[in-house]
């Protein structure tokens, strides 16, 4: 079984918003994108204009190039979750998948100076 390429939401809203999805196929060949990146992809699509275009270009990339895997807790994939973040698997899916910068939640007066040569 070979395993096929993983791409996460950035990526693939980024190729697909801009009609450039056939370079990351080029680039990559068939995917493979877990059923919570697929829902956050037509999520976004729908909330974000600038976004639009993946709720017509998905469909047709699905059935051919992009194999959405399922988000159901097996055993390998819990041990993976618990790996990689440190916490059960149950408790990981219940946070945001958003980082978000510390200094992007301050107001423009409160950032840091840079300190000038």
């Amino acid at each position: 079984m070979t395993q096929l390429p993983i791409i996460d939401a950035g990526p693939g809203l980024n190729f697909l918003s801009i009609g450039k999805e056939r370079i990351l196929i080029k680039a990559l060949g068939p995917l493979s994108t877990p059923e919570a990146v697929r829902d956050e992809l037509l999520r976004k699509a729908e909330h974000d204009r600038r976004f639009r275009r993946v709720l017509t270009t998905w469909p047709k990339l699905t059935a051919r190039w992009v194999e959405v895997l399922s988000d159901s807790q097996t055993p390998e994939l819990a041990a993976v979750v618990r790996r990689i973040t440190q916490l059960p698997m149950a408790q990981r899916m219940k946070t945001s998948k958003t980082w978000v910068r510390p200094w992007s939640l301050r107001t423009r007066s409160s950032r840091p100076r840079q300190a000038r040569r």
